[in-house]
């Protein structure tokens, strides 16, 4: 009997290593690997044509992190991801600077220019990240120990501009430094409306 030794050619060796090591990078690199890997107690804001505003707290996620960077709270681990069971944003002092997680699902029709408020006027720091089906679209950083007319709105509040197409999923990441109580409350609305109540 004659023993046979199939081999590949060297050529077929080195597409297969090839595209193992594409799939490898491409899973590493993946945008919509950004947050934390499990929602399931995230709740999700779905704006409407009839969407006024939204009142965000209860079920949003944060969590207490120095990490700086949106592309990096994936490797916050889950434990440390909690879920905000009140209809506000009240966390008491701390230490850390708190990562919060918002996420949007846009419908049909609906009107494109929106304002996000973070209306604790004492924040000391904030970096507000949009993204959009995993790929960023506007940031900001501003706060109370920055210039005033740094802010991205003049408004005695934190407000930040946002435009959001129809049919999308977006996700606010917000990273917030204050050393006053940890108090957070959040409204997005859509610009007219927003005209009419804006700092009342």
């Amino acid at each position: 009997m004659i023993n046979q030794v199939f081999r590949l050619p060297s050529g077929w060796i080195t597409l297969c290593f090839f595209s193992l090591f594409s799939l490898i990078a491409l899973a590493s690199t993946n945008p919509e690997q950004v947050g934390p890997s499990s929602y399931t107690k995230q709740a999700t804001h779905v704006i409407t044509p009839f969407t006024n505003e939204i009142k965000i707290g209860r079920n949003i996620q944060y969590a207490a992190n120095n990490t700086r960077s949106p592309l990096e709270i994936v490797n916050i681990p889950n434990e440390e991801w909690q879920t905000n069971i009140r209809d506000t944003i009240s966390l008491g002092y701390q230490t850390q600077p708190i990562w919060f997680v918002v996420n949007i699902k846009t419908q049909p029709d609906i009107a494109p220019y929106w304002i996000f408020e973070l209306g604790n006027t004492m924040t000391d720091h904030i970096s507000l990240f949009l993204f959009k089906n995993g790929e960023q679209q506007q940031q900001w950083h501003t706060g109370d120990n920055q210039p005033f007319w740094e802010r991205p709105l003049h408004s005695t509040r934190f407000q930040f501009p946002l435009e959001l197409q129809a049919n999308s999923d977006y996700q606010i990441f917000l990273r917030v430094e204050s050393t006053e109580t940890f108090a957070m409350p959040m409204l997005l609305a859509e610009r007219s409306a927003f005209s009419l109540m804006s700092d009342q």
